[in-house]
């Protein structure tokens, strides 16, 4: 996924924009996933149109995020290993 989040950036030309950018563009598009789950969470019972738009939304943040962690130069897979091995001596409540 990563390497998939790279090559399209570069071919779609954004490889020059920065981490303080990709980042407010993340936090732009976790807004406007908020705003599809309080439609969705209406209790009325999503159609297809809204939940097209609630999946569009869900990738949006997803791709934002692994653009962001490109830039970082973090290996998301192994930060998620690192971090469910320190999740796992953890006591959950």
């Amino acid at each position: 996924l990563q390497r998939y989040v790279e090559d399209f950036s570069r071919e779609r030309g954004f490889e020059d924009v920065d981490v303080v950018m990709r980042m407010l563009i993340l936090t732009e598009e976790v807004g406007e996933l908020s705003k599809e789950i309080r439609r969705y969470a209406g209790g009325k019972v999503a159609d297809d149109a809204q939940m097209a738009s609630l999946e569009e939304e869900m990738a949006d943040v997803l791709l934002m995020l692994v653009s962001v962690a490109n830039r970082c130069d973090v290996d998301l897979e192994e930060a998620l290993k690192r971090k469910e091995r320190i999740n796992e001596l953890r006591t959950w409540n």
